[in-house]
C-alpha cells in the first residue's frame, strides 16, 4: 500500500470510529484533493532531513521553557494573607513578635507584611536585595540571602514563621513553587500535512474545541464544543496554505491509532511565497512562550527547506483571503496570532486560507460548517440520486434532487437528472427535444441542431464543419461530396449529370 492508500483506510476507519458513514470513493476524492493543494508544501517540507514521508510529517523534540504562572504566584499570597496568616502560630519568633507589638499588628510586622504581599505583584525567580533587607532588619535569624532562589527563600521563612504547621501549606506551596519556577520539558513537535492530523486537530489530551469531528463527544471532554466547526478541518485541509503544528507528551500517546496523537497544544500555521501567518494556541492562547517558541521552531524550518536566511520580520498588516468554513481565528483573535515575512522577499504577501470541504458521503463540496456530510444534515430534504441534502431541491416527477445531480434543458429550459440528459456541444438536452430538434451528422456521427444542419445528396444531413467538404454540382445544383465529383471543362459535375452528359465519371 502506498502513503495515499495507507491515509484512505486510516481515513476510513478513523471517522466510522466516531459515527460516520463515509463513502470510500469521496474518501478518496478528499484525499486526492488534498495531496495536490498540498504540493508546494510537501515539496519544501521534503528538504528537511526529520520529514517523514509515509507519515507526512516533519517530527522534531525541542525543549519548552515554561516562564512563571502569575496566577498560581498570586493565589497563594491571596491564601497566605486571608487564609494562612490570619490563622496565627502558636509561637512567634521572638524578634518577629517584638516588631508586630512595635507596629501594633495582630500577626506580622507591616513591612514584612508588606514585602510579602508585593509578591502578588511582581515575583522573580531569585531574591531581590530590597526583599532580603526586610527580611534582615523583621526576620534575622531566617537568614534570607539575596540572590537565593525564590521558591526555597520563602519557604525557609515560612516555616521559620510558623505558618508551615497550617494543615493546607504543602499543598498550597506546591502550586507556588511549580508556578514560579520555570519547566523545561523535551516535548516532541510535529509540523504536518497529514489529512489524518487535520482532522484531529482538536484531540487535546484532555480538551477539544470547536473544530472536533467528535460530535458525540466520544473522547470524553469537558468542553467539545459540540463539533460546530467539525468541518473547518477539513477547510484548512484542502486549502494551498494551511498546515498543523501540535506537541505531544514525550511518551508518545495517541488516542485513536498511533498516527492520531492526542496533543498537548496544537496550532494552525499558513505559509506562502515567504509570508507566515501563526494562529491561536490551543489550548491556552494566552501562553506566549509556547507560542513563541513554535514560530521560532516554524520560521527556523521553512528557512532552511527554502534556503533562505532565517531573517523575518512581525507584521500587523496581513493580507488574507479566507474561503471554507474553518472557525477565523485570525479574525476573532488576532491577538493571540502573529504575522511575520522573510526579508528576502521584500513584504508580506496575500496568503489564502480556506477551501469548501468536501462531503464524506456523496464527495461533492458543501458550505455545513458543523458537518463532514452534507447529505446527513436535520431537517433538509435528501437527494433521490446522491442523497445529498442542501438548501435548495428540484422536484422532478414526484422525487427531490440536488443541483449537483440535474441540470436545464438547453431547449426546454425543463430540468432533468444529468444522467438522463445528452451532452451536445457544452449544453445539455432532454431526449424530447433530443428527437425533435436535432439529426446525427451521416458523415461524423455528432448531434447537430435542425436549424444547423444541411441536406445534401438530396437527403443527407450533415453539419456545419462537415458541410464544407460538399460542393454544389454546376449541373443539377445539388450539393456533392467533393470526392464524387469530376472537373469538366473547369466545372464540377455528379455521377448522374456526368452519364447524361455521355462522358464516363471519373
Amino acid at each position: 500500500m502506498d502513503v495515499k492508500g495507507n491515509i484512505k483506510a486510516q481515513m476510513m476507519e478513523l471517522l466510522e470510529h466516531f459515527g460516520y458513514e463515509p463513502n470510500a470513493e469521496a474518501v478518496d476524492k478528499i484525499v486526492e484533493v488534498a495531496w495536490a493543494h498540498n504540493d508546494k508544501l510537501r515539496k519544501i517540507f521534503q528538504g528537511h532531513p526529520c520529514w517523514d514521508e509515509w507519515q507526512q510529517r516533519i517530527c522534531l523534540t525541542t525543549k519548552y521553557v515554561r516562564g512563571t504562572d502569575t496566577h498560581a504566584i498570586q493565589c497563594f499570597f491571596d491564601w497566605l494573607a486571608h487564609t494562612c496568616i490570619p490563622a496565627r502560630p502558636a509561637v512567634i519568633p521572638e524578634k518577629v513578635d517584638e516588631l508586630r507589638k512595635k507596629d501594633g499588628c495582630l500577626y506580622l510586622p507591616q513591612e514584612l507584611y508588606d514585602a510579602l504581599a508585593g509578591f502578588r505583584i511582581y515575583a522573580g525567580q531569585y531574591i531581590t536585595k530590597e526583599f532580603a533587607e526586610v527580611c534582615e532588619r523583621c526576620a534575622p535569624d531566617a537568614h534570607i540571602k539575596e540572590g537565593s532562589k525564590t521558591s526555597k527563600a520563602i519557604n525557609k521563612l515560612l516555616r521559620y514563621l510558623g505558618y508551615s504547621n497550617h494543615p493546607d501549606y504543602n499543598r498550597e506551596f506546591a502550586k507556588f513553587a511549580d508556578g514560579i519556577n520555570p519547566l523545561i520539558t523535551g516535548t516532541p513537535i510535529f509540523i504536518s500535512i497529514n489529512p489524518l492530523d487535520y482532522l484531529t486537530m482538536s484531540f487535546g489530551n484532555s480538551w477539544a474545541s470547536c473544530h472536533t469531528i467528535d460530535k458525540d463527544n466520544t473522547r470524553d471532554c469537558a468542553n467539545s464544543y459540540e463539533g460546530m466547526y467539525a468541518s473547518g478541518t477539513m477547510s484548512y485541509m484542502l486549502d494551498d496554505t494551511s498546515f498543523v503544528v501540535y506537541t505531544t507528551s514525550p511518551e508518545g500517546t495517541y488516542y485513536f491509532r498511533p498516527e492520531n496523537y492526542e496533543k498537548i497544544t496544537r496550532q494552525m500555521f499558513h505559509y506562502a511565497d515567504g509570508a507566515l501567518l501563526q494562529g491561536r494556541l490551543y489550548p491556552d492562547d494566552e501562553n506566549e512562550d509556547i507560542a513563541s517558541k513554535n514560530r521560532e521552531i516554524v520560521q527556523d524550518v521553512i528557512a532552511k527547506c527554502t534556503g533562505h536566511p532565517n531573517f523575518w520580520k512581525g507584521t500587523s498588516k496581513w493580507d488574507i483571503v479566507s474561503h471554507g468554513t474553518h472557525y477565523r481565528d485570525y479574525s476573532h483573535f488576532s491577538e493571540n496570532c502573529h504575522g511575520s515575512f522573510l526579508k528576502d522577499y521584500g513584504k508580506f504577501n496575500r496568503i489564502v486560507i480556506g477551501n469548501d470541504p468536501i462531503c464524506i458521503h456523496c464527495g461533492y463540496p458543501h458550505s455545513s460548517s458543523g458537518q463532514l456530510s452534507c447529505c446527513k444534515e436535520f431537517g433538509k430534504h435528501v437527494c433521490a440520486c446522491c442523497g445529498c441534502s442542501a438548501d435548495y431541491m428540484f422536484e422532478i416527477d414526484g422525487e427531490v434532487y440536488c443541483e449537483n445531480c440535474v441540470e436545464p434543458c438547453a431547449c426546454c429550459e425543463e430540468y432533468f437528472l444529468r444522467d438522463d440528459l445528452t451532452y451536445i456541444n457544452g449544453e445539455y438536452v432532454c431526449p424530447e427535444c433530443l428527437h425533435s430538434e436535432f439529426y446525427v451528422c451521416s458523415d461524423c456521427g455528432e448531434y447537430v441542431h435542425r436549424h444547423s444542419c444541411h441536406i445534401v445528396d438530396g437527403e443527407t444531413v450533415v453539419c456545419d464543419d462537415c458541410f464544407d467538404d460538399y460542393i454544389q454540382c454546376d449541373g443539377c445544383g445539388e450539393y456533392i461530396h467533393y470526392a464524387s465529383l469530376t472537373k469538366i471543362d473547369d466545372c464540377y459535375y455528379c455521377a448522374s449529370c456526368v452519364e447524361s452528359m455521355g462522358r464516363e465519371v471519373a
